[in-house]
C-alpha cells in the first residue's frame, strides 16, 4: 500500500511574492507521488494572499485561516491535528519554496527503508539555480549556535552518498514520520518563530530519531523572505529562543557551564550591538527569558551526556572569549569531523 502523505503550506501576508506563491503550490500539484493531500494553512494575512489562493485553487487544496498569527509552529501543529489517521507522513514547508517533481517520491522511498529516521530533508538549492546550494543540513554547537553543512563541504562530496545523518535541517522544508512526531509531541509554539524547527530536531534526537538529508531529493528556495521585512523581531526571536532551545535540551548536568558561557560571550558581544543598533533587542530578549529558564527542572526532556557529546559541537571555554572569525577553523574542523565520520 502506497503511505498516504499530508503537505502542509504555511502562509502569512505573502502576496508580495505573489509569482514565488504560485510556483510553490504549483510544484505541490504536480509531484509524481501519487497518493498525497495538501493543506494551506494561513496565519491571519491581512494582505489578501489566502483569498488569492483560495480564488486560485479553488478545491485543489484544503483550507485553514487562522483568527491570529500563532507562529510557525503552531501553525503546523494545528493543520497536523486535522490529519486523519491513515497518514502516515507529513512534509511541512514554507510557500517561498519549490519542489522538483519527484522530491516527495525520493523522500518516501528513503523513510520506508529505515524505521529509525525521524526526519528527512531535500538537498535545498538557490531559487532558479541547479547548483548553487541554500542548505544541506546543519549542526549545533553548544552555545545554541547553528553551522550550515554547505559552508563545510561542497554539493558534489555531499552526492557520494544516498543520505546523511545531521543534527538539523532547514525549517523551510523538511518530512516526518507522523508517529515519531507524535511521540515527541509536535511542534514547541512558544518559540513563534526562529529555532522553532532546530528544537524539533534535537527532540527527534533525544527520542531515539535519525534525522537526514536525502541527496536525489531536490527543492528550491528563496531565503530569507519570512523575516526579511522585520530584521529587529528576527535579532529578537533568535536571540530569546536560543536561550530557550539550550533550556529545552542540553543536559541538566552541564546546564550552569553551559549558561555561564552564554552569558560570557554576551558580554563579549555588547559592543558589536551597540555597532549594530541592537543591543536593546537583544538585552530585552535576555530580560524575557533568562528568569524562566536561569533554574532548570529535571523533569525536562533533555539530551543524555553522552548524547549531547554525540550531537553537538563543544566550544572550549577560552573560544568564548575569542571572536567569532578566530573559531571558524575550528567549526569547519568540528562539522567536517562529524561528517565524515558517518
Amino acid at each position: 500500500m502506497i503511505p498516504k502523505v499530508a503537505i502542509i503550506m504555511v502562509n502569512y501576508n505573502s502576496i508580495k511574492y505573489q509569482d514565488l506563491l504560485l510556483k510553490s503550490i504549483q510544484s505541490v500539484l504536480t509531484q509524481n507521488y501519487p497518493n498525497l493531500t495538501i493543506w494551506f494553512i494561513d496565519n491571519c494575512s491581512t494582505d489578501g494572499s489566502f483569498e488569492f489562493v483560495k480564488d486560485t485553487f479553488k478545491n485543489k487544496l484544503n483550507y485553514i485561516r487562522l483568527n491570529k498569527n500563532i507562529g510557525y509552529g503552531g501553525a503546523c501543529n494545528q493543520a497536523f491535528n486535522n490529519l486523519s489517521p491513515d497518514y502516515k507522513y507529513t512534509v511541512f514547508m514554507n510557500v517561498d519554496v519549490v519542489l522538483h517533481e519527484s522530491c516527495v517520491t525520493k523522500l518516501i522511498e528513503v523513510a520506508e527503508s529505515n524505521d529509525k529516521i525521524g526526519a528527512l530533508g531535500p538537498i535545498l538549492l538557490k531559487l532558479n539555480s541547479s547548483e548553487e546550494v541554500d542548505s544541506l543540513g546543519h549542526y549545533v554547537d553548544e552555545l545554541g549556535h547553528t553551522h550550515e553543512i554547505s559552508h563545510i563541504i561542497g554539493l558534489n562530496l555531499f552526492k557520494t552518498r544516498k543520505t546523511w545523518d545531521v543534527f538539523g535541517i532547514l525549517g523551510a522544508i523538511f518530512m516526518v514520520k507522523n508517529t515519531a512526531f507524535k511521540k515527541i509531541g509536535g511542534f514547541y509554539a512558544p518559540y513563534f518563530l526562529q529555532y522553532d524547527e532546530t528544537d524539533l530536531f534535537a527532540k527527534m534526537k533525544i527520542h531515539g530519531f535519525k534525522n537526514v538529508i536525502v541527496t536525489d531529493a531536490i527543492a528550491f528556495h528563496k531565503r530569507g523572505s519570512s523575516l526579511s521585512q522585520v530584521p529587529l523581531l528576527r535579532t529578537y526571536l533568535h536571540s530569546r529562543n536560543r536561550f530557550l532551545f539550550i533550556y529545552r535540551n542540553f543536559p541538566i548536568p552541564l546546564y550552569n557551564i553551559i549558561m555561564i558561557k552564554i552569558l560570557i560571550e554576551a558580554i563579549r558581544t555588547i559592543l558589536k550591538s551597540i555597532i549594530n543598533n541592537e543591543l536593546k533587542i537583544r538585552v530585552r530578549a535576555m530580560i524575557d527569558i533568562l528568569p524562566r529558564i536561569w533554574k532548570p527542572k529535571h523533569s525536562r526532556d533533555n539530551f543524555s551526556k553522552k548524547l549531547f557529546k554525540q550531537c553537538v559541537i563543544p566550544i572550549p571555554l577560552y573560544r568564548v572569549l575569542l571572536p567569532s572569525r578566530l573559531n571558524k577553523y575550528y567549526i569547519f574542523k568540528q562539522v567536517y569531523g562529524k561528517i565524515l565520520n558517518q
